[in-house]
């Protein structure tokens, strides 16, 4: 068996308990702690950075550099040409950025997660906690000026720095829990700083959104990681509602726009109809619906999941592709819905669902541990895994 322990449980949670994070940190202020151990060792390192930089087409805005809180025009990192079939792709142009990066920018990598593993960790374990997806950006800069002055984001952020020393200024918010369509224009901006913490590698930092930061370096290379989460809000659950309400007869009726005598009525048996809806086990809804609907990474297991030409041994790592289960046990065996997908599987399957969440299993493992002294043989085993691979509930990978 191969633990799979939760990054937040065992870097944040261990520091902070999840119920005083919950109810006295997230959303409200800042917090921070320093990584310690594996956490240390599990960072990305600068040939991970490269290797991301040098083997990916990379297009505007997933690469961009940005100074003062202007962005460099994209066609200046960037050669846009035409392929030999006449499509437009771009070419890093690496001399640009060196020379960027020498006069003060910083380089911002967008979704760094989906290349690099121990990154992806990191989101898979945001994701878990928070019911939503979320996204890792690289930062990397050489000198002292701010890449993006003074801001605030309109999501909470993780930041772990990696390399290098940063100054962190923290001005508090000036509006309550703003949203994307918020602008900076329209919120004050502070000048008192709060609270200055300086991040040294390995230091994690959460800031809630709203809450205005400017970034300084030190003259030396640096490289952090910024986390991404955008919890689920009330507006989210009026949005869910509207969908929901598509199955009612009622909300379907047109509005009675010229009908002043029916408008009174109209607007009663309206409140009559939603109140309902919060009577009927509505936010116990709202977080299923919302943690079956996480979008999950794409895990490839080729040749696996194909035809039965192709089987795993027995000697192959078994991994849960979706980061949040819900699951439901009936007469004849499970419902297992996650990444907008539903599985109906037989009972037996149960320990494996149960456990892949929490470690990962080789296909030998996971049929002892399953099966036992079941009608199912090792072959009857490895084809079932196979048909999940195929249908997108599990991902066969090769020992290392």
């Amino acid at each position: 068996m191969h633990s799979q322990s939760d990054w937040l449980a065992q870097n944040l949670f261990n520091v902070i308990s999840k119920e005083k994070f919950f109810s006295d940190i997230q959303g409200k202020t800042w917090f921070h702690t320093i990584l310690t151990g594996q956490a240390i060792k599990d960072l990305p390192s600068w040939e991970d950075l490269n290797s991301f930089l040098s083997n990916h087409r990379l297009s505007h805005p997933r690469v961009r550099m940005s100074r003062e809180g202007s962005t460099t025009d994209e066609l200046t990192i960037l050669n846009q040409r035409a392929s030999l079939r006449g499509e437009l792709v771009y070419d890093t142009l690496q001399n640009r950025i060196y020379d960027n990066l020498r006069l003060g920018s910083t380089l911002v990598l967008d979704a760094i997660d989906i290349a690099i593993p121990s990154v992806r960790r990191i989101t898979s374990s945001l994701t878990k906690t928070f019911f939503v997806k979320s996204q890792a950006n690289g930062y990397v800069t050489f000198s002292e000026s701010r890449g993006f002055g003074l801001h605030w984001d309109d999501h909470d952020v993780f930041i772990v720095q990696v390399y290098g020393n940063k100054t962190w200024h923290l001005y508090g918010n000036t509006r309550t829990a703003p949203l994307h369509r918020d602008f900076h224009d329209k919120h004050f901006q502070p000048s008192e700083i709060l609270e200055t913490i300086e991040l040294t590698p390995g230091s994690l930092l959460y800031v809630p959104r709203g809450c205005w930061h400017d970034v300084v370096g030190k003259g030396e290379p640096t490289f952090h990681l910024t986390f991404g989460v955008t919890p689920p809000t009330g507006l989210d659950v009026l949005v869910w509602l509207q969908e929901v309400g598509r199955q009612n007869d009622f909300l379907r009726k047109d509005f009675p726009l010229h009908q002043p005598a029916a408008l009174e009525n109209y607007l009663n048996d309206l409140k009559n109809v939603i109140l309902e809806f919060f009577e009927n086990d509505l936010v116990d809804s709202f977080i299923e619906d919302t943690r079956r609907s996480v979008p999950a990474y794409p895990y490839f297991s080729l040749p696996y999941g194909i035809n039965n030409t192709y089987l795993p041994d027995g000697n192959e790592i078994i991994k849960l592709v979706p980061s949040i289960l819900n699951i439901k046990e009936d007469k004849v065996g499970l419902i297992v819905e996650a990444n907008n997908l539903k599985w109906n599987l037989p009972k037996i399957a149960h320990q494996l669902v149960i456990k892949l969440q929490d470690q990962e299993l080789s296909v030998l493992e996971s049929w002892k541990i399953c099966c036992g002294e079941s009608e199912y043989s090792k072959d009857e085993w490895i084809q079932f895994l196979n048909d999940l691979v195929a249908q997108g509930l599990i991902a066969i990978r090769f020992r290392e």
